[in-house]
């Protein structure tokens, strides 16, 4: 009798080892990702993770990418939640991606579920990454080490390139994982997050047809595809121009032409009317407008200039960067129609410096220019700029967020005020962790992520909402 349970047992384990090869044979076939990402809760930087019985499998959208791992958010360790209130730990399902967004056809979309998004709420948008499973290798995740510019800094600090999956250039790890921009199904989860956050506008990083930064891939070729998909989800799209090589105001009015050309008459486009009765044009940003004298900038920004785009179909609402205070005098000269401050981090610069923003919104307001005041959740820029920590914002478990946020709504929500529009850096700046998409705990190595603990990945899209929602536009 007990040679034959031996028997039994024996061939139940033949049965079950070939079930396990099957589904390992199919796995490998389909071409999914054959990369496993092991994530933990770290208990903290030079501690032993500890797996419990709360592992589970997270299914991420990025197709193949499976993660197993603790969900901070859904099954929190007693030693992350000792003395926290409950609702630091309460992710609401609104702020769970439930929808299916892998289908070809989401014509049959429902969105009914969340709130109209805001339109005077715009964030700076990046389309530069790549990834292996999309295009054959990555770009930006794997961005090199910066140097100082002093040699004997420099040389205290580490160089060389990161090595995503798990090694990549950011002080936080993103929950999509290293995804590609290219991929329809991470440019709908984001116009998704969008939605669930209340922002209306996006504003691409930019470059020209053909040329991209020196980390990445060139965003214009998918310029198209986002307008489609942004559409869908009720969010507008516009550029911020970017300081490529050899650019110049007059190259700016090129760009203007195959802008207008392209994309404006696209309806997903976000086009402002200044005055009641104006017609509506596109707002453009243009990052380091200051890098060009005032005097050449006007050549094309005033209804004189030699080149000028006023009247012309090609004009457009044009808002340059404002760094130092002397850029006021750049702005209004050189015929920009306003100006913002990008910077998520207080006291970094003039323009970021919050205490500046009523002189500035009175600057603004005197002279009939735009002031869009640029907020954040924070900053760290240490896995590029590894010697740059004196200038990191901690998030402060949301606090400095919400400090920015009110801020630049103050601003807004001046009597007369110059413009309903603020910015927030970023939806997804990595590199310089100014980001509000969602990030997960993880440990590679003898380096811990920064994620948003004691708070679920969401935690960020939740406060924008919030925000959004006392942003009157």
């Amino acid at each position: 009798m007990r040679v034959l349970q031996v028997r039994v047992l024996l061939l139940l384990c033949l049965v079950y080892l070939s079930l396990v090869a099957l589904i390992y044979h199919y796995w490998r076939s389909t071409g999914l990702d054959n990369s496993i990402d092991i994530l933990f809760d770290s208990p903290g930087e030079g501690k032993s993770p500890q797996v419990s019985n709360n592992e589970i499998v997270q299914f991420n959208f990025r197709r193949g990418s499976i993660h197993l791992g603790i969900d901070n958010a859904t099954t929190p360790q007693a030693s992350d939640t000792t003395n926290l209130p409950s609702d630091t730990l309460d992710n609401s399902k609104e702020d769970d991606t439930s929808l299916d967004l892998s289908k070809e056809d989401d014509t049959s979309l429902d969105l009914s579920g969340l709130s109209p998004p805001n339109y005077c709420l715009h964030t700076f948008y990046y389309m530069w990454y790549r990834n292996e499973d999309t295009d054959g290798g990555y770009m930006h995740w794997n961005h090199r080490y910066l140097p100082h510019w002093k040699e004997d800094v420099s040389k205290r600090y580490p160089k060389g390139r990161h090595e995503p999956p798990n090694d990549i250039g950011a002080s936080f790890y993103p929950k999509l994982g290293p995804y590609s921009s290219k991929d329809p199904l991470t440019m709908k989860t984001h116009m998704y997050q969008l939605r669930q956050a209340e922002v209306g506008v996006v504003s691409v990083s930019w470059y020209p047809k053909g040329i991209s930064d020196d980390e990445g891939g060139p965003p214009d070729e998918l310029m198209s595809q986002l307008l489609d998909i942004a559409l869908k989800y009720s969010i507008k799209v516009t550029v911020h121009i970017e300081p490529y090589k050899n650019r110049t105001p007059l190259s700016v009015r090129n760009d203007l032409e195959y802008i207008h050309k392209q994309y404006v008459n696209h309806p997903a486009f976000y086009k402002l009317s200044r005055r009641a009765n104006d017609r509506a044009l596109p707002l453009i940003y243009v990052y380091d407008s200051y890098l060009s004298p005032a005097k050449e900038w006007n050549k094309i920004f005033t209804a004189s200039g030699s080149d000028t785009i006023r009247g012309r179909e090609i004009d457009s609402i044009v808002l340059g960067l404002l760094v130092e205070e002397r850029h006021k005098q750049d702005i209004l000269q050189g015929g920009f129609d306003g100006f913002y401050t990008y910077f998520a981090s207080d006291r970094f610069s003039y323009g970021s410096t919050i205490k500046n923003w009523e002189g500035l919104e009175k600057f603004a307001r005197q002279r009939k220019l735009i002031f869009i005041p640029s907020f954040g959740p924070g900053y760290n820029d240490e896995r590029v700029r590894p010697w740059n920590k004196r200038n990191s914002k901690s998030r402060q478990n949301g606090s400095y967020y919400r400090k920015m946020f009110d801020a630049a709504t103050l601003r807004a929500h001046t009597p007369q005020s110059s413009s309903k529009i603020v910015s927030l850096t970023s939806f997804n700046e990595w590199h310089e962790g100014t980001q509000i998409e969602p990030a997960i705990p993880k440990l590679y190595g003898n380096y811990t992520y920064i994620d948003y603990t004691p708070n679920g990945p969401d935690f960020y899209l939740q406060l924008t909402r919030e925000g959004s929602k006392k942003l009157v536009c």
